[in-house]
């Protein structure tokens, strides 16, 4: 429904909405949504150029790929912890109390065998004292105390009232403002910057300023990236112009000058259509050189007689046409081409291709050839002739598409 909105002829307008049936939905709403991202961060990207590459990389993504992960914008980032195995922090091992030492006790009557015991009764042995259990050792770790900190209640800052920063301030006068000297200590300014602050040096040199009344001064920058970047550092370069010229009335004011040549060249749609119109305009220049070079190898196979050759390079209706020729050659017109002093030479004058149709015409100069294009006629040797050749682009390639043997002037 929108193709009738496109400033196209009806040929290119039929070719977009083929184009365009060919896309899937998914991948159009993608495509839309990067175009739209791009034109969104396009205003405040330090590198515009490398904004417009990584949306036509994405765009190519979405086309190549039908995984939602891997094509568009991307999968949504994750953080990831710092390690793999988080490993507990280690403390102290606990002590655990010893075992009992168990010691040798003397040989008894209870534990002695009944056949090392002599004969006699034995006699009650007195009870063993019950031998200590070890006790736990004290632990060497003493408790840790953590001394409680109290801070004294300060004393409330007294804030310094607007009479004493008026009189802290410093004072300036009332001169003239000349622009030249305005300009001119801009630029001092500039270049007495560190080497830490070049961005900064960088971008004042390439602004221009413009005094207004009541010591306004107007500072003109290329987008608001600039302005964002700049409006930190006023407040110094006021101060220093101040000193410079004695006016305490100077204030800058910065403005964004965009020209439209400038509106073209920075708006991020244009940027993807114009690399995409260059993009066909190269594949047309790259069929234009297939169709010529196809023209000059049929040309001069065909009129070298290496009709073999020739075949290559035409369509399957047209071979009919090839076989024909090489049928009608004599002993006489094969005596006839040995004899020629010259090789025929081709020349190609002009290509006129419609690649929306696949067809293109070859008109092509021939010299110095044998021309057996008559049935019943004998061959004679042509100086030079201008032939017209028909080409069909079919699987990918171009091929000559004969509807008889090629004549002079047509």
């Amino acid at each position: 429904a929108t193709a009738t909105l496109l400033d196209a002829s009806e040929n290119l307008r039929q070719q977009y909405v083929e184009q365009a049936q060919r896309c899937h939905p998914k991948f159009l709403y993608r495509a839309i949504r990067a175009c739209d991202k791009c034109s969104n961060e396009y205003r405040y990207s330090f590198n515009k150029r490398l904004s417009v590459e990584i949306t036509l990389i994405e765009l190519a993504q979405t086309a190549n790929s039908d995984n939602d992960d891997a094509s568009g914008l991307g999968p949504t980032q994750k953080l990831k912890p710092l390690f793999k195995d988080s490993q507990p922090t280690p403390h102290a091992a606990p002590i655990t109390a010893q075992p009992p030492v168990q010691r040798p006790t003397p040989p008894t009557a209870a534990n002695v065998p009944p056949a090392a015991q002599p004969a006699e009764t034995a006699q009650p042995q007195p009870a063993q004292p019950a031998q200590p259990q070890p006790t736990r050792p004290n632990s060497t770790l003493r408790a840790i105390h953590t001394p409680s900190i109290r801070l004294k209640p300060s004393k409330p800052v007294e804030e310094p009232s607007p009479a004493k920063l008026q009189e802290d301030a410093p004072q300036y006068g009332n001169a003239p403002i000349n622009p030249n000297m305005l300009n001119y200590y801009w630029t001092q300014y500039a270049k007495g910057l560190p080497e830490e602050e070049s961005a900064l040096r960088g971008r004042m040199e390439q602004m221009s300023i413009q005094l207004r009344d009541n010591g306004e001064v107007e500072v003109w920058t290329n987008n608001e990236f600039v302005n964002s970047f700049m409006k930190p550092y006023l407040p110094q370069i006021e101060a220093f112009l101040r000193e410079k010229l004695d006016n305490g009335s100077i204030h800058l004011q910065l403005h964004v000058h965009i020209t439209k040549e400038q509106t073209l060249r920075h708006n991020p749609l244009t940027t993807i259509i114009m690399y995409l119109l260059a993009a066909c305009q190269s594949s047309i220049l790259k069929q234009e050189q297939e169709a010529e070079e196809c023209a000059l190898r049929f040309a001069q196979s065909y009129y070298q007689f290496e009709l073999d050759e020739a075949l290559n390079y035409c369509t399957e209706d047209s071979r009919p046409w090839v076989v024909w020729l090489a049928s009608n050659i004599s002993q006489t017109d094969i005596d006839s081409i040995r004899q020629l002093q010259e090789a025929p030479t081709v020349k190609l004058l002009q290509l006129a291709a419609d690649t929306a149709e696949d067809n293109a015409r070859a008109y092509l100069r021939i010299q110095h050839f044998y021309s057996l294009d008559s049935l019943g006629k004998p061959g004679q040797t042509i100086e030079q002739a201008d032939i017209c050749l028909q080409l069909h682009f079919e699987s990918n390639e171009w091929k000559v598409r004969m509807v008889g043997p090629p004549q002079s002037g047509k």
